[in-house]
């Protein structure tokens, strides 16, 4: 696992080459770190469960699973997909699709939410789509 100033340098730099378009790669274990550091440094309102990386048919997915309050579902969504779509930007891995499992403090039933990653980067990461478009064309929520 990388420091804490090491995961905080990479961010600045990561956010540097995507203003200039000229992105690095990082592989898997960095990408967990800077995963890992943007749940515990940046938005410790959500705990971060765990990960899987895993291939299905013809898509690569970057899977995650979160803890979080009821009340605040809709800005971990965001703050989740945006997390997401930020890594696999500069993942060595070709990811195609997102995973995002809520669970909630009081055992309700999780849900999953998955997204196109080619779709989302539109919103979340060139802000060409607006957020009620990222969610009616490339988000589809469910329960278990």
């Amino acid at each position: 696992m990388i420091s804490g100033i090491a995961a905080k340098l990479i961010l600045i730099f990561l956010f540097i080459d995507i203003m200039v378009g000229d992105s690095q790669y990082f592989s898997n274990k960095t990408i967990v770190s800077i995963l890992e550091e943007r749940f515990t440094k940046q938005r410790n309102e959500y705990e971060l469960l765990g990960h899987n990386f895993y291939q299905h048919k013809s898509e690569m997915i970057f899977q995650v699973e979160v803890l979080v309050n009821l009340k605040n579902i809709n800005d971990a969504i965001l703050f989740s997909f945006e997390s997401i779509n930020t890594l696999t930007n500069i993942s060595e891995n070709d990811f195609t699709h997102a995973i995002l499992i809520l669970h909630f403090e009081n055992d309700l039933a999780p849900i999953i939410a998955k997204a196109d990653l080619s779709c989302s980067k539109k919103y979340l990461l060139k802000s060409k789509e607006n957020e009620y478009q990222w969610r009616k064309h490339c988000l589809s929520i469910q329960t278990q």
